[in-house]
Formats: structure tokens, C-alpha cells, sequence
């Protein structure tokens, strides 16, 4: 498998290179340079689908032997599928380390490049934050030889507890606070890779979800939750409802969607930060200031993977739309949901998850579609616990794992989004 630009489908590397450049020469994201047709089989376990998933990408530069080691020791935790109403489930995605989806992405990335990296230079590893990116990629290399983590993230936009996970991991991970938003940090980061001189003096990649590493990883949970809806719902043809932010994680799903994971639509449910939303409309994709919203993992004005959608579809919106529903939903909306779901069937959902259900029950009225749907829960709700309080007067209980970072002193280095300032920064790393 070679891997070519979103902006130059004559450009061809390898896995190594592309893990390593995180971003292509020309700015674009990476994407398969050839479709492959291989489909993932039904009722295998989540570890074995997505070997089955990834092996054709990766190959040759991981065997499949490598390959299923990796996957075996990042997915050491529960994915389950939840049914908390008739025909509707949750796909809890919260149960690893670091309580969030991405922890998904950012273990299998961390193994993915230990298998390739061989550089006696430490690799610096970026990753622009808006919540849950930064503390997942944090843990996933916590104190890996070779390797050293810096995040950033928009001061005083991130829950308290996501700012506490942020700031104290120590040992070879640095947290960047910045003074502006997550689009800030974002532009930062993308601009250390497009710097000639920069890249020839530290040996950077980056973890979030423009790295194909930390990108394709998360097709594989589509395929989970698919063969168990179709264990549950023979011959069904679900829904997957995804809150949506950079989007990663619907990017992800539409790959999945090529190889087997058959959802009969995929919702892209966004929160005020409408820009996808807006696009779907009117086919001009407009970037644009980020919104703070009580879902602020999904603060994101302009979405880097929009590109690889696009790339997928060719540019065909009329395509897009046989596959994508698109939603924008309030924070009024959101907490609204929080309650609701609470009072009608006990369980309690997160404000991104919130979103996630908002999209789903707007296109099953629109639509009447009968069929089974499964939503996103991309963050535990202790992570947010003034939102939960505030939505339904109970606090969340607190995992010992988020209650442990109260105990340790934070660490983060303060920055304007000036990026003569960064830049020095990465250069006086030792």
C-alpha cells in the first residue's frame, strides 16, 4: 500500500514515511493511493477485525504477526454496545486509560510507529488539543524511549478535568497552554510541518487525526459495533450516529462503511461549530472562527479531515448525501438531552454523546426510519461533570483514574498562538 495527498493523487509514499510526515508536503491530508476492496467478516472479535481491517493498509511495512501484538496490547479494554432503548444502543467508547475515544487512535498510533521508528534522534510527537486528543496521545507514549509528546491546548477551553489530564503526566510529555482556540493550536502545529528548516532540525510527527496513525485506527470500532448490531438485528441495516468535531472519527466510519461495516447512513452531528453542517447545504466549505460550546472536544471551526471526506467522494455531494446526514444542534438542545435521556431510561450520556442522539432522533423524524441506531459515546460523563449536574442535578461519579491527576501538580508552559515563539520552543527541546 502507497499513500498519496488529498491535493495530489500522483504522490506516492510509504506507511513509514506517512506515519513520519503526518502531514503531505503539499498541506493535504494522507489517503490510500489505491482503494482496496477487502471486506472485514462478521462475528469476529473486535482484536481480530481490525487486524483484518488494517492489515492490507500497513503491509509491508508491518507483517500481520507484528501487527496483531500491537493491536492485542492497545485494545486491552472493553468496547461494549449497549442497549438503552428500544432499537437504540451506545457504543461506549470511554473505557480505556484516558476515559475517551481516542484512546482507540492514540495506542495503536503509539504502536504502529514503535514498530517503524529506528532513528536514534527522538521523535517529537504534536498534538493540537480541544479536550481528549492531547491526555489519550499523552498516555499512549508516556515514557516510551525514542519518543517525546508536546501538546497544545486553548487555555480555560477545556473542562477542568481534561486540563488536570493535560497537565500531569510529566516524564517525557510537555503541555503547551495557549491563549487563543483549538483552530489556534491546530494552525501551529500545521505550521511546524510545512517548516523546511524546522523539520530538518527536529524529527516531528503528529498525533492527531491528520496522521493517518492516529486516523485509520478508528474504522475499527465501526466494525465492531456493525457485527454486533447484526447479531443482534439480523439483516438490519443500521445507523451510526456520530458527534463530530475535526472530523476524524466520521472519516474513519465512512472508510469503515467501503469494507464491510454497512451502515445504511452515517449522522454527522455537530454542535454550533456548523461548518460541515453548513457545507452539506450549500456545497461551500466555509471555515470559521470556533464557537465555545458545552461540547468542547467538538470546538472545531475548520475541520482538517474535511479534505479526506471530500477526497472519498471524490468531491460529489450528491454522493456525500446518500451516505451522510448532517446536524447542528445548541447547547440548550444538548443539555436538554442530557435530561431527558437520563429520565427516560436511567443512562447518562456525556454533551458529545448528547449530540450524537440530538442527530439521530432529528433524522429518524425526518426520515421514519425504523432501523436500529448506534451512537457514539466518545467521553465518560465524569469528565464532565458541571455540564451532567447543571443538565440533571446528579454529579457523576468519578473514576479513580480522573481523580488521581487532582493529586499531582500541574505542569504546562504558557504561549501566545505566535509561531516564531513555538517554533523557538521546538527548538530548544533537549
Amino acid at each position: 500500500m502507497k499513500w498519496n495527498s488529498t491535493r495530489n493523487p500522483e504522490l506516492s509514499i510509504t506507511l513509514k514515511d506517512a506515519l513520519f510526515k503526518g502531514l503531505a508536503p503539499d498541506g493535504g491530508l494522507f489517503m490510500p493511493a489505491t482503494e482496496t476492496h477487502h471486506v472485514v467478516p462478521e462475528t469476529v472479535s473486535l482484536v481480530e477485525s481490525a487486524i483484518h481491517f488494517l492489515a492490507p493498509f500497513v503491509s509491508p511495512d508491518i507483517t500481520k504477526d507484528a501487527l496483531s501484538e500491537i493491536l492485542q496490547d492497545a485494545l486491552n479494554f472493553e468496547i461494549p454496545v449497549v442497549n438503552i432503548a428500544e432499537g437504540m444502543y451506545v457504543l461506549e467508547l470511554f473505557h480505556g486509560p484516558t476515559l475517551a475515544f481516542k484512546d482507540v487512535g492514540g495506542r495503536i498510533m503509539a504502536g504502529l510507529l514503535s514498530a517503524v521508528y529506528d532513528n536514534p534522534e527522538p521523535l517529537t510527537i504534536l498534538a493540537a488539543t480541544s479536550g481528549d486528543t492531547g491526555s489519550a496521545v499523552a498516555s499512549a507514549f508516556l515514557g516510551k524511549p525514542g519518543f517525546r509528546v508536546v501538546l497544545l491546548f486553548p487555555s480555560g477551553q477545556v473542562s477542568e478535568i481534561q486540563e488536570r489530564q493535560l497537565t500531569t503526566f510529566g516524564q517525557n510529555v510537555t503541555t503547551l497552554e495557549v491563549h487563543g482556540t483549538f483552530d489556534d493550536c491546530q494552525k501551529l502545529v500545521k505550521q511546524a510541518f510545512s517548516d523546511v528548516d524546522l523539520r530538518n532540525a527536529v524529527n516531528l510527527t503528529s498525533a492527531n487525526s491528520i496522521n493517518i496513525g492516529r486516523w485509520l485506527p478508528q474504522a475499527v470500532y465501526y466494525h465492531h459495533a456493525w457485527n454486533q448490531l447484526q447479531e443482534l438485528h439480523p439483516k438490519s441495516k443500521p445507523i451510526a450516529a456520530v458527534p463530530s468535531g475535526n472530523l476524524g472519527n466520521v472519516a474513519a466510519g465512512l472508510m469503515a462503511m467501503r469494507h464491510g461495516a454497512a451502515f445504511s447512513k452515517m449522522i454527522v452531528a455537530c454542535n454550533a461549530n456548523k461548518s460541515f453542517y453548513d457545507f452539506m447545504q450549500s456545497a461551500s466549505f466555509e471555515p470559521r472562527a470556533s464557537l465555545r460550546t458545552v461540547s468542547n472536544a467538538m470546538d472545531v471551526g475548520n475541520p482538517s479531515n474535511f479534505e479526506r471526506i471530500a477526497a472519498l467522494y471524490k468531491n460529489d455531494l450528491q454522493e456525500m448525501k446518500n451516505d451522510i446526514y448532517a446536524t447542528t444542534h445548541s447547547d440548550a438542545e444538548t443539555c436538554e438531552a442530557i435530561k431527558s435521556v437520563y429520565e427516560k431510561t436511567g443512562y447518562m450520556m456525556d454533551p458529545h454523546t448528547a449530540v450524537g442522539y440530538l442527530g439521530w432522533k432529528q433524522y429518524q423524524a425526518e426520515s421514519g426510519s425504523t432501523e436500529p441506531v448506534v451512537i457514539l459515546s466518545t467521553a465518560h460523563p465524569a469528565k464532565f461533570g458541571d455540564v451532567i449536574q447543571k443538565a440533571i442535578n446528579v454529579e457523576p461519579e468519578m473514576p479513580k483514574r480522573l481523580a488521581a491527576c487532582f493529586n499531582v501538580e500541574k505542569q504546562s508552559i504558557e504561549l501566545n498562538p505566535d509561531y516564531d515563539a513555538f517554533k523557538a520552543f521546538l527548538q530548544g527541546m533537549k
